[in-house]
This record gives structure tokens, C-alpha cells and sequence, in this order.
């Protein structure tokens, strides 16, 4: 892959994490854009923070939610399969209600928040609720160093490499679907 990701065919839970590192870097710059935006004095300076919340704005909408569904739809799925062949059904099922759980607790934050940054990216001035964004992004954090400390390794101790190379053919032809656009 040309922008540095994993290729999923080669090692698909290693997508997972570096997916969070990227959400992680958008959210870092969600918190900078009040201090920033507080900063600036007139409209007529919005112009860089008007890209910059368009840029924010768009990756979340593509990129977090695709992120939570291909979780939710994929791997969750896999290590739900492969459980009972370890005796950790209940313990896999648990885990996977959590951070589903915990997808649709960032979503909702990110409900709030991206109107905002909609509206910013128009070139209004806006007031963000520092309390939505400190929690999701705390929120967010959380819940990557807990999939990648628990999860993801749990993954990889729960498929088999016929189960590892499903998951990536799945998440490539996924991928190949999303930027499918046939012309009729």
C-alpha cells in the first residue's frame, strides 16, 4: 500500500492498530483547534482552521465509523468463530460487547462535535464544548490501548492462520469495494 498502511493480505490485525494510531493523530488535532480558533481575532484568519476542521471533519466520517463497522463486521466476527475452539466464548463475547459498546459511546460524542467543525469548515466562528471533546478523546485513547493491549493480542493467539488470512482477504476486498466505481 503507497500510504504506509498495512496491507491486509499480508497481516490484517496489524490494520487495526495502525488505524488507531491515525484516528489518535485527528483527534490530537480536534483538541488544538479551540486554542487555535480562540486565538484568531477576525474571521478573515479562519481561512487555514476552515481547512483544517474540513480535513478533521471528513476523516472521522470516513474513516472512524469505517473502522468500527469493519471491528464490528469482521474481526469481532472471526474471533467470535474461533472462540469456542479455545473454551473463551464467554470471554470473547464479553470483550466484543465492551468495545462495541464503547464504538457507539464515541460516535455519539462525535455526533456533537462534528456540526461544529461543519460549520467552521463553512467559515463560521464557532464555540466547541471542550467537555465533548476532552471525552472523546480520552474516551478514544482508552479504548485503542485496551484493544491493543487485550484484543489484538487475544486475536492473534485465537486464529488460526487460515482464520488471519480470511480476516485480511475480507478487509481487502472491503477496501476494493469502498473505491469500486464502475462506470455504467
Amino acid at each position: 500500500m503507497t500510504d504506509g498502511s498495512p496491507n491486509p493480505l499480508d497481516d490484517g490485525l496489524a490494520v487495526f492498530g495502525h488505524c488507531h494510531a491515525g484516528i489518535l493523530e485527528h483527534i490530537d488535532r480536534l483538541r488544538r483547534l479551540p486554542d487555535e480558533l480562540a486565538a484568531r481575532g477576525t474571521a478573515d484568519a479562519l481561512g487555514d482552521l476552515a481547512r483544517e476542521a474540513k480535513a478533521i471533519a471528513d476523516f472521522f466520517r470516513a474513516e472512524v465509523y469505517e473502522h468500527h463497522r469493519q471491528e464490528e463486521e469482521v474481526l469481532f466476527v472471526e474471533m467470535r468463530r474461533a472462540a469456542p475452539r479455545a473454551g473463551e466464548t464467554a470471554l470473547v463475547d464479553a470483550l466484543c460487547n465492551r468495545l462495541t459498546r464503547e464504538h457507539r459511546d464515541i460516535e455519539q460524542t462525535w455526533e456533537r462535535i462534528e456540526p461544529l467543525l461543519r460549520r467552521l469548515a463553512d467559515g463560521w466562528r464557532v464555540e466547541f464544548d471542550p467537555a465533548d471533546i476532552s471525552t472523546m478523546a480520552v474516551a478514544y485513547a482508552a479504548h485503542a490501548r485496551f484493544e491493543e493491549a487485550m484484543v489484538l493480542p487475544m486475536s492473534v493467539r485465537l486464529l488460526s492462520d487460515g482464520d488471519k488470512a480470511a480476516l485480511g482477504l475480507q478487509l481487502h476486498l472491503r477496501h476494493r469495494r469502498e473505491n469500486y466505481h464502475p462506470y455504467i
